[in-house]
């Protein structure tokens, strides 16, 4: 099975979305992440399905799911991917990437 390696800006972002999801329905929130991990072992299993859409960071690259950014990139190694950052479509994602 491919890695899923998280960094700790993601897994703050996970915790957030959970808190204010579960706020009007803890199952709700619990579907949710279940949901976003089958996403992950898609994206560890074929990394280049998402779109390269930062020209500083050429390796990442962006999977929508509902109202969320997946933003991820595939590892070296090739066996897996690093989440980088779980953003909501709301927000602009490029001022966390681009100048």
């Amino acid at each position: 099975m491919p890695l899923i390696l998280r960094r700790p800006l993601f897994v703050e972002d996970i915790k957030a979305i959970w808190t204010y999801v579960a706020a009007d329905n803890e199952a709700t929130a619990n579907r949710l992440l279940h949901e976003l991990e089958e996403r992950y072992r898609l994206l560890s299993e074929r990394p280049q399905l998402g779109s390269r859409r930062f020209s500083r960071y050429p390796a990442m690259r962006l999977f929508p799911f509902r109202r969320y950014l997946i933003i991820y990139q595939p590892l070296d190694t090739g066996d897996g991917i690093e989440l980088v950052r779980l953003l909501h479509t709301a927000g602009d994602y490029r001022k966390f990437f681009d100048e």
